[in-house]
């Protein structure tokens, strides 16, 4: 064995000399498949077009000498390129040319896609808004500021007909777990105007630039506050005259603070009830906001209900105003109403100042014959000239007038027709027999109580006194 040991190397060389020349001397042609990448020539960026397929790839077959392929990476110095001189926006189908180093003696044998279909589409660049969608409050106790984001839009570029429906882009925040202050970076997600998301970008033609948000968002023990409306509770109507002008509160809403799940069911606050009847002009009072329970204010719960009325024209009637009827000394008047009514409009202040008995109405009759008569009743003096009398309740009254005859002569009583006297007289009454035997007597006092009658020994002596009060009762 020992004799033979110079055979191995002598063997280890020919094998390399046998490989050298297979692999590196020898010109017999062998054939090679590649997958290249298409470059774009020619891509006018001016046009903002954006060409589908972004990176596409062409198969080619490749046919030389054994020894270049060896030396060489053909797929590193191969190039292959689409010409985008000719595109002007829309689907288009160019040659996909190959070229090889001219030093290599490779000949392309076939390549596919001999010609490439591309879509060049018209994109856009718009500045979104970024926005943080909170959702749901945190832990009971705890208070939040509102987030805050840096940068507060992203640059987007999307298909112009695309970048037109994009609405924002937006980070979702829940806080229920929430108990500390947050600062983080997060990616925001496309929304478009419809709603729909859109949080996976790959394969799509929208491209977020710089997509990192930071999010901040601070924490603190504590109760949230809320700023709501503060309206009236009146109860019944202005008093008589008057009309509800405005109503104003100030502060017209005031700060409360509780539980988050109570302040959200809180809209408007409502005052303690205020009786607008009991006030007859316009006030300002100082009321009680009407808290529920586990809410409390901030600063006051106390504001002022500012009242303000208007006077308003109203028709009103007095009634039982005195009513007096003038007549003559022989007149007996009879009448079958003492008191009238009378129906005002005006303002309630110029219809109060009125002194129902200042108002008497005083009818005349003087002068009318006996009998029965209608006598109208006329307006009174009195009234303001801001009141106006709409009507007089009875219109007019009827007023029955008999005549009366004076006992002129002593010794000539009228006894066919004086059938009875009616004596009224301050103290006793003396009367002749003549008149006492032809009437019936009948001697009062001025208070309605019977007189004692005292024959007088004078006979026919009647004094003046007593036939001044002689009256005929027909």
């Amino acid at each position: 064995m020992k004799e033979r040991f110079w055979l191995k190397p002598v063997a280890i060389l020919l094998g390399i000399l046998a490989w050298f020349y297979v692999n590196i001397l020898s010109t017999t042609p062998i054939t090679r498949e590649y997958k290249v990448k298409i470059a774009y020539l020619n891509k006018d960026d001016s046009k903002n077009y954006k060409v589908i397929p972004e990176a596409p790839e062409v198969k080619i077959r490749v046919k030389g000498p054994r020894g270049v392929f060896i030396q060489t990476k053909v797929e590193d110095n191969t190039f292959a390129s689409v010409d985008l001189i000719n595109c002007h926006g829309g689907k288009l189908t160019l040659p996909v040319n190959v070229i090889f180093p001219s030093t290599s003696n490779l000949q392309l044998v076939s390549k596919e896609p001999a010609q490439l279909v591309i879509n060049a589409i018209k994109m856009a660049t718009k500045n979104i808004n970024v926005h943080v969608n909170v959702i749901g409050n945190v832990p009971e106790g705890y208070l939040c500021a509102e987030p805050s984001v840096s940068p507060s839009f992203l640059s987007v570029t999307a298909p112009k007909d695309v970048i037109d429906t994009i609405k924002e882009c937006r980070i979702d925040l829940y806080l229920e777990d929430v108990k500390r202050s947050l600062s983080e970076y997060r990616q925001a997600h496309i929304i478009y105007q419809n709603g729909t998301i859109e949080t996976d970008l790959n394969g799509k033609l929208i491209t977020v630039e710089n997509n990192n948000v930071k999010l901040d968002l601070a924490v603190r023990e504590g109760y949230p506050e809320k700023t709501v409306a503060v309206r009236p509770d009146l109860i019944n109507k202005p008093p008589e005259g008057r009309m509800l002008e405005s109503c104003v509160i100030t502060p017209d809403k005031i700060t409360i603070t509780g539980s988050a799940k109570l302040l959200d069911k809180i809209a408007t606050l409502t005052l303690e009830p205020f009786d607008l009847g009991t006030i007859k002009k316009s006030t300002s009072k100082l009321l009680q906001v009407v808290l529920p329970k586990g809410i409390s204010a901030v600063n006051t719960d106390k504001v002022t209900l500012n009242i303000n009325y208007t006077d308003v024209l109203i028709t009103k009637t007095i009634p039982n105003l005195p009513l007096e009827v003038t007549h003559d000394e022989e007149q007996l008047v009879e009448y079958d109403v003492s008191t009238y009514s009378v129906v005002l409009e005006g303002l309630i202040d110029d219809i109060n100042a009125i002194k129902p008995n200042e108002m008497k109405n005083i009818i005349y009759v003087k002068g009318l014959t006996s009998g029965t008569h209608m006598i109208p009743l006329e307006i009174p003096y009195g009234f303001s000239e801001r009141v106006m009398v709409k009507s007089i309740i009875p219109a007019s009254i009827s007023v029955t007038i008999r005549q009366l005859e004076k006992v002129v002569d002593n010794n000539n009583v009228p006894t066919e027709e004086v059938k009875e006297i009616e004596i009224i007289s301050s103290g006793p009454v003396i009367i002749t027999d003549q008149i006492k035997n032809n009437v019936d007597l009948k001697i009062l006092s001025s208070d309605s109580v019977e007189l004692d009658i005292i024959e007088n020994p004078n006979e026919g002596a009647i004094p003046s006194s007593f036939t001044d009060k002689i009256i005929n009762n027909e």
